[in-house]
């Protein structure tokens, strides 16, 4: 038995990931990930509304600039039409070649819908400016971000979710079924 599981830790689950093949021969990036334009990121921020229902990290300026903005883990790029949505994505290089991880996608008009033609135009650029073999999202996401995934389901491929009942009790329950959460992949990759 593993020694979280010996502290009273209980599996929850991989996280659910969507996988979309971009090319399959690997080759060099045509370019690195150019510095984050930070006042715009900024603006921007303000603006940002999660997309999901469930458990999720409460979204403020403060946290997105500290997260994705000053991060000296990784560096992050983003994609946005400056009215309807904002995502943010980082470069991770592994043995299936470059992987475009979409951290994160949010909302920035509540009154406007996301106009996914024009993020899905953004992110096959810079699929294409990137060379990536792969890009990745958060398996549950409410819009369907990527194309040519076909009929594949989301794939329990992700980091393995961990919880411990420290004082919920019986609502403790409800955090193991997936469906009551909301995270991003950016929510669990740092921590």
């Amino acid at each position: 038995m593993p020694g979280y599981q010996k502290m009273g830790w209980l599996k929850q689950g991989k996280i659910p990931i969507k996988l979309q093949f971009n090319s399959l021969s690997k080759q060099d990036s045509a370019m690195e990930l150019p510095v984050m334009d930070r006042a715009l990121f900024a603006t921007l921020a303000e603006q940002c509304r999660p997309l999901t229902q469930g458990l999720h990290t409460p979204i403020t300026k403060e946290f997105l600039l500290w997260r994705y903005s000053d991060c000296p883990i990784f560096p992050y790029g983003f994609c946005t039409d400056r009215e309807s949505y904002l995502f943010v994505f980082r470069l991770k290089p592994s043995g299936l070649g470059l992987e475009l991880r979409i951290t994160d996608c949010f909302g920035l008009d509540a009154q406007k819908e996301i106009n996914l033609e024009h993020l899905r135009q953004e992110l096959k650029k810079t699929q294409e400016v990137f060379k990536v073999n792969f890009t990745t999202h958060i398996g549950h996401f409410p819009i369907p971000l990527l194309r040519k995934t076909g009929s594949l389901p989301s794939l329990n491929i992700g980091p393995l979710l961990t919880l411990r009942d420290l004082n919920l009790g019986k609502d403790f329950s409800r955090l193991l079924t997936s469906e009551n959460w909301g995270f991003s992949l950016g929510d669990l990759e740092v921590f």
